[in-house]
């Protein structure tokens, strides 16, 4: 769903749409048009109760929190792999340094020295550019307590804003809204916002 709008009587009215229907045709969406109060206020409603609630608020960031570590898992991973593959290589540094006699240089053995030197440096590399990655990827999960302050900052400031103002708001907060399909009412509305989703019904 998205939001749209429609004058009448030189007034704005805020609505969300499906947009599939912007897309195809009626037939491809169902849903009715949402009135954009109604539904904003239920959004806030919602935030108010999750900054009240914080069992209901880690339900809701869970799912997020557990997508964001399955994508970082194939990553320690494989940082585990090159730093296993970092030892082994100085583990052979060490046998071939062992092999050397007095001051004796072998050729071979130095050639092999200096290509395992550079392959471990490689491999330093590499580990560090995904400690970076990893560590860039960490900070982007959700912290509750940040989540928890700002849905009550939120919760107080938002009423006392102009209603063009609240709506624009809005539109930075609700990063995703789709109908569910029921036969009954009320109609149950899926909302990502930038922290988590969670479902609102519209009596």
């Amino acid at each position: 769903m998205s939001s749209h709008y429609s004058v009448k009587n030189g007034q704005r009215y805020f609505y969300y749409k499906c947009t599939r229907v912007m897309y195809r045709n009626k037939e491809a969406c169902l849903s009715k048009p949402l009135s954009a109060r109604k539904f904003e206020n239920a959004i806030i409603e919602k935030i108010k109760e999750l900054s009240q609630d914080r069992r209901q608020l880690e339900e809701t960031l869970k799912n997020a929190n557990l997508v964001a570590h399955k994508e970082l898992e194939p990553l320690r991973e494989r940082k585990i792999l090159l730093e296993r593959a970092k030892r082994e290589k100085e583990e052979i540094q060490r046998l071939i340094k062992a092999i050397k006699v007095g001051n004796l240089e072998i050729e071979a053995i130095e050639e092999e020295l200096k290509n395992l030197e550079e392959e471990k440096k490689s491999l330093e590399r590499q580990i560090e550019e995904l400690n970076i990655y990893i560590r860039r990827e960490e900070s982007n999960l959700i912290d509750i307590d940040i989540v928890q302050r700002t849905y009550q900052g939120f919760s107080q400031v938002f009423p006392n804003l102009p209603l063009k103002e609240k709506h624009q708001l809005l539109q930075l907060v609700i990063t995703e809204a789709g109908e569910t399909p029921h036969t009954y009412q009320p109609r149950t509305v899926r909302c990502s916002v930038r922290a988590g989703s969670f479902e609102i019904r519209l009596e």
